[in-house]
């Protein structure tokens, strides 16, 4: 048997998961709304009432210390895709399929928490209820029917919670993820895959700081997690780090604070607009304090603290209603565009000099209009560019009513793959830029030194990469979070599980170098 942990605790280009793809699901009452971006899903409950009445697991054996580490195999040549390339292929029907919601549970088992239940279906509300708990059973079951390929054979590793685990706490901050309510879903699923790992974490343990920040939610190791002792063995730290989050999800909808908003739009601060949405104005100042080397840690937390972050679906002319007056919609959509760039320098200025620091931006995921017509994904992505061409259309003409339409048509879904081509062209130039500060600083150190090139690279501030998922998700009409009300949240697992496979492959050769 061998043991390869390089300098990255990822398991190296072959990852058997620890207990496999299972997904879980806690079911939570909800209220039906219908505006999209007001919507909460509806198998899900807030995050600050997660897991309130969670009945933690048994302390863990008497004797942590003979944790008996499970080696895997030296892995073999496989053709792993790389980069962007991941996210381009098609959705293949599950072999074997599941025929029923049991067989679907009994795969998706979870020692920890609840299983998952259903996908919600259209105009239910005048259904004999064992006929819509059936039938959004069945949907549960149809989504959960296909598996997501990259494109010529390309191979994608599977999440391995453990070893994601083990890899956030080697570095000072773990993983934090920014985003709107769909980041939420994402995290969601996230941590249930943890849970059915045996990674049970502590949410906001009393110890940490800024515990009356809203929509700021840590994940330490709970004291009775039953692989704590192995998660500490494997990764080679201190105790002390245990106490901090290796995963935090800030929801952020706009990214920024308001008055940031006010500013880059010229926007008088006596004009009427109130987002109300779910915001952290300091989350780049928490990131920073996160980030930060820890005193008696610095031999063994030496790898890079991870942002994952996506604004996009509320960067519109519907939400920035203010842009109305400019009474031209050619440049109310200029002004968009502007106020877009400008709060991605926002956040390129914050988090770029961090060192230490990966950043990934995941792209804004499409809307689908009328996804309630939809049963099976696209055949593959030109399939789903064609039908999902012009969105304003489709948009629009899901209602007869003039002001509506009008309404709709603000939503800007189709600016959605506008905006990500911005940060996809963005971190491409940053990038570049960062390798030629790298270098130079790498020729200013000398020859000879051990471990100049990283210690360089390191100078050169946060690295960003593009994580892209929208051709993946514009082929999952189907998926949605509650057709004919709701086309844009998903019905969990199912995609958002997908995004967490791309998301850990791509850490993954990122770190062996690929």
């Amino acid at each position: 048997m061998y043991s390869f942990r390089r300098r990255s605790t990822f398991l190296p280009l072959f990852v058997l998961a620890a207990l496999g793809t299972l997904y879980v699901l806690r079911r939570a009452p909800h209220d039906y709304v219908d505006a999209v971006v007001e919507y909460i899903p509806s198998n899900e409950v807030p995050v600050e009432q997660e897991f309130e009445n969670e009945a933690y697991p048994p302390p863990p054996p008497a004797h942590p210390d003979k944790v008996e580490e499970v080696l895997a195999p030296p892995p073999p040549k496989h053709d792993f895709c790389k980069g962007t390339e991941c996210g381009t292929g098609r959705w293949r029907a599950r072999s074997p399929a599941f025929g029923a919601l049991s067989e679907l549970q009994k795969a998706y088992a979870n020692k920890y928490d609840h299983v998952w239940q259903q996908c919600l279906i259209p105009a239910s509300e005048q259904m004999p209820e064992a006929e819509r708990k059936e039938r959004e059973s069945r949907r549960l079951v149809d989504v959960l029917n296909w598996e997501w390929v990259p494109s010529g054979g390309k191979l994608l590793m599977d999440f391995d919670a453990l070893e994601f685990t083990i890899r956030m706490l080697k570095s000072p901050g773990g993983m934090i993820l920014m985003g709107d309510s769909i980041t939420r879903q994402w995290h969601v699923t996230m941590s249930w895959k943890l849970r059915q790992a045996g990674v049970i974490p502590e949410i906001d343990a009393p110890h940490l700081p800024h515990q009356d920040v809203p929509h700021f939610i840590r994940y330490t190791i709970h004291p009775n997690t039953p692989v704590r002792e192995y998660l500490l063995k494997q990764a080679g730290v201190p105790e002390s780090r245990l106490e901090r989050p290796f995963l935090t999800m800030v929801e952020n909808h706009l990214s920024i604070p308001h008055t940031d908003i006010r500013k880059i739009t010229d926007t008088p601060a006596d004009y009427p607009w109130d987002h109300k949405h779910p915001q952290v104005d300091a989350w780049h100042q928490y990131v920073k304090e996160m980030v930060a080397p820890v005193a008696g840690e610095e031999a063994s937390v030496t790898e890079d603290s991870v942002v994952v972050m996506n604004t996009g679906a509320h960067w519109s002319r519907g939400v920035l209603y203010f842009l109305r007056r400019w009474e031209d919609p050619d440049v109310e959509m200029e002004k968009l565009h502007d106020a877009y760039r400008a709060m991605m320098r926002i956040h390129i200025d914050a988090l770029g000099a961090l060192p230490r620091l990966s950043v990934l931006y995941r792209s804004t995921a499409p809307g689908h209009p009328a996804c309630e017509r939809r049963l099976a994904p696209y055949a593959d992505g030109p399939d789903a560019r064609e039908k999902e061409a012009d969105l304003p259309a489709h948009i629009m003409a899901e209602t007869d009513d003039p002001d509506m339409k009008s309404v709709r048509r603000r939503w800007d879904w189709d600016q959605f793959s506008v905006h990500n081509e911005f940060w996809r062209a963005e971190i491409g130039r940053l990038m570049e830029e960062r390798g030629k500060v790298a270098a130079r600083a790498h020729e200013g150190m000398g020859n000879g030194v051990h471990g100049q090139a990283d210690v360089a690279a390191r100078a050169a501030g946060a690295k960003w990469y593009y994580l892209d998922i929208y051709d993946l998700s514009l082929q999952r009409p189907d998926a949605h979070d509650n057709p004919g009300t709701d086309c844009l949240h998903w019905c969990m697992p199912a995609v958002l599980d997908e995004w967490t496979r791309l998301l850990y492959h791509q850490l993954t050769m990122i770190e062996h170098g690929d």
